[in-house]
């Protein structure tokens, strides 16, 4: 009980930090000439810093909705059932789409191209698109085919399909 405390209150920590955070290097980014170095590293940054928001904020919500819902539970489950609001984090995930677009329209052949679009699938994923994801998954396995990422687009993929009772292409 103390460690989940404790890391409920970290994790209120590193929300607050990387909302300043993201908000200072979007600032930066702004004032950095197009294309870059600097730019494309400030701008990877904040794409990862929006990954981890989307997740803590994910968990926040959890968290939240488990609270609502043992106390709805213990005041004899009158009126309707919680319901679990993911708006926060769904939000985050759109500037996950959003960073990861941006990087790759201005900076196509970067060396990290290949985790860049694989972040935008895992963001599309997540918000409920898989067939957007799909289609950004089956691009990267063209596009980057000996990239270190490709096995786990593959297993994406193969999810995808399995998920759709489409055998033959969950198998290939």
């Amino acid at each position: 009980r103390r460690s989940a405390v404790f890391a409920m209150q970290v994790e209120k920590k590193l929300i607050q930090g990387i909302d300043k955070t993201t908000a200072y290097l979007a600032k930066t980014a702004k004032s950095l000439p197009k294309k870059s170095a600097q730019r494309l590293q400030i701008l990877e940054r904040l794409l990862n810093l929006h990954m981890e928001q989307a997740t803590y904020v994910r968990s926040e919500e959890e968290r939240d909705f488990d609270r609502r819902w043992k106390k709805w539970e213990a005041g004899g489950k009158k009126g309707p059932p919680p319901k679990l609001s993911t708006a926060k984090s769904m939000g985050h995930w759109k500037q996950v789409i959003s960073q990861s677009s941006e990087i790759l329209i201005e900076y196509p052949r970067s060396e990290s191209a290949d985790q860049i679009t694989y972040n935008k699938a895992v963001a599309l994923q997540y918000l409920g698109k898989e067939k957007d994801a799909a289609k950004i998954f089956t691009q990267l396995i063209q596009q980057y085919p000996n990239s270190p990422i490709t096995g786990d687009a593959y297993a994406s993929l193969g999810d995808y399909y399995f998920d759709r009772n489409d055998f033959n292409n969950a198998r290939t």
